[in-house]
């Protein structure tokens, strides 16, 4: 069944240049793209710490709404620091995961024969999850 899920021949070779001129479109755009982040980040920074002052200066502030903003503002700046740490990642680790991901749909069988008997566990739930889904929605 699993060889039945790899891709061969023309269907992997247009999956390949297709994700490959993604790569190259999001390298030539990164730059751009880690300024725009970093300065969001900033700005982020910012609004955490005028919170944080506002919140020591006037204690009539709920608690309640200061840790919710907090959370919410938190949440947005890890986000951020993961972009950026994404852009700011060699150019290189991205075509080698390529690489990496082409191998594996090319011979779905060898990568599934690969996995610990744990991640195999939650490949087969998963599909079977899925096929429920599937069968009570139709």
């Amino acid at each position: 069944m699993l060889a039945h899920l790899s891709f061969k021949g023309k269907a992997l070779a247009y999956i390949k240049a297709q994700t490959a001129n993604k790569i190259r479109d999001f390298i030539r755009t990164k730059e751009s793209n880690l300024r725009m982040v970093r300065q969001e980040l900033h700005k982020i920074q910012q609004s955490i710490a005028a919170a944080e002052e506002r919140y020591l200066m006037q204690p009539d502030l709920s608690a309640v709404v200061y840790k919710k903003v907090m959370t919410a503002m938190k949440v947005e700046e890890a986000t951020l620091q993961t972009k950026v740490a994404e852009l700011t990642c060699s150019d290189q680790v991205f075509l080698d995961k390529h690489d990496l991901i082409m191998s594996s749909i090319g011979d779905v069988q060898a990568s599934f024969n690969r996995f610990s008997i744990l991640q195999k566990h939650r490949i087969v739930r998963t599909v079977q999850l899925e096929n429920f889904i599937d069968v009570l929605l139709f």
